[in-house]
């Protein structure tokens, strides 16, 4: 598999790889529904800021060359699709993002705010 990302002028998110030291830019989820509201475009593959086994590569708009990987091979707990970048005219990457952090911080409020509650009604009884 290779290729080249396409340049749209209407792309709407951009992101920052740091193990490629790339940047580009990319159809957020929410545009993507409004352009193709029929879902009729292909994904073939996943750009991710991990390392793995590559299914092979594309370049960004610097020449650089970026990993693609298999479709959902991503670490679904830890990472998420935001978006998608065209290689062709219905033929797309998707742009996964690491949510670790922001899942482990959601969890935590969770869990405090639960501990607060629980430790309210044990003093107010």
């Amino acid at each position: 598999m290779g290729g080249k990302i396409r340049k749209r002028t209407d792309y709407d998110k951009c992101i920052r790889y740091k193990n490629v030291s790339t940047e580009f830019s990319y159809y957020s989820k929410k545009k993507m529904r409004s352009i193709y509201p029929n879902r009729n475009f292909q994904i073939i593959g996943e750009i991710a800021n991990m390392t793995g086994v590559q299914s092979g590569n594309v370049e960004n708009l610097d020449g650089q060359p970026l990993p693609i990987y298999k479709l959902k091979s991503h670490a679904f707990l830890s990472e998420t699709v935001v978006g998608y970048v065209a290689i062709d005219d219905h033929l797309y990457l998707a742009v996964i993002k690491n949510k670790l952090i922001s899942r482990l911080m959601l969890l935590a409020l969770i869990f405090g705010s639960v501990l607060a509650y629980l430790l309210f009604c044990l003093h107010a009884t």
